[in-house]
């Protein structure tokens, strides 16, 4: 009789310690692969967040920038106070070429040629190549700045325009060119704190105006940037005609300063 044969059986599967190492492996990948994405986030994050800075402060330039070039070079003044720093300008409404001018004497007159626009109640500027303080010549019978004109008519010639001043002027020098600059309100731009305003129509004075005593309201009172640091500056240079603006905003960990020159022309 023969004896049964026996059949040996062979366990399959993962022991403990397998199953064990198995998951510390499966646990480090998942960390290392989570602090992966996280920091690629924060990255993205970091480099989303210093692109808005960036372009914030390029864009708020840029308008104080495009401001100051469409504006008289003589009427660019700064101020500093308590409530904050501000560059004040008179932009250029409109322009135009003179045929008669008070020069040599005063007159209330000024006949201009190529004028496209209505231009009472603005003021006559005729541009020097020299620094003056136009606001110290308001409400004077000679300077590089007449009074507000009263009316506007046409004359029998084909595109001369006779304009009338409110009194009579004379003007201080010509214009190589000829040229005569219309204006009216002035334009400031107000570095209050961490915040930026621009102020609009308002009435032009001798002593330059500071936020309290600008217009507190829109649209006349427009925040154009926050977030900004002590550092931010306005600085001119008359002699040179050289504007240098600064702009800084950011934490005190991380900031970012753009310190752009500018170079302003008399005409």
């Amino acid at each position: 009789m023969q004896s049964p044969i026996k059949h040996s059986v062979k366990q399959q599967g993962f022991t403990l310690i397998e199953l064990i190492i198995v998951m510390v492996i499966t646990a480090i990948i998942a960390v290392g692969s989570t602090q992966f994405i996280v920091n690629a986030v924060q990255g993205l994050n970091d480099v989303s967040r210093r692109g808005a800075l960036a372009s914030s402060l390029t864009t708020s330039i840029e308008k104080i920038e495009r401001q100051l070039q469409a504006s008289l070079v003589n009427s660019i003044r700064i101020k500093r106070g308590k409530s904050g720093q501000c560059v004040e300008m008179l932009p250029i409404q409109a322009s135009a070429f003179y045929l008669k001018a008070p020069l040599g004497r005063s007159a209330s007159t000024l006949q201009v040629i190529s004028l496209d626009k209505d231009v009472v109640g603005m003021r006559a500027y005729i541009a020097e190549h020299k620094r003056q303080d136009l606001y110290a010549q308001l409400g004077s019978v000679e300077g590089a700045q007449s009074s507000a004109i009263t009316g506007m008519r046409k004359s029998d010639q084909p595109s001369i325009i006779e304009l009338t001043l409110g009194k009579s002027h004379r003007f201080a020098t010509s214009s190589p060119q000829q040229l005569v600059h219309f204006v009216r309100y002035p334009v400031s731009y107000c570095i209050e704190g961490d915040k930026l305003f621009r102020y609009s129509r308002y009435p032009l004075s001798k002593r330059q105006r500071l936020p309290a005593t600008l217009p507190a309201k829109e649209p006349y009172k427009v925040l154009v940037n926050q977030g900004l640091l002590m550092a931010s500056s306005f600085d001119f240079q008359p002699e040179s005609r050289y504007f240098q603006l600064l702009l800084s905003a950011g934490t005190a960990q991380e900031q970012l300063t753009i310190n752009q020159l500018i170079k302003l022309s008399y005409e």
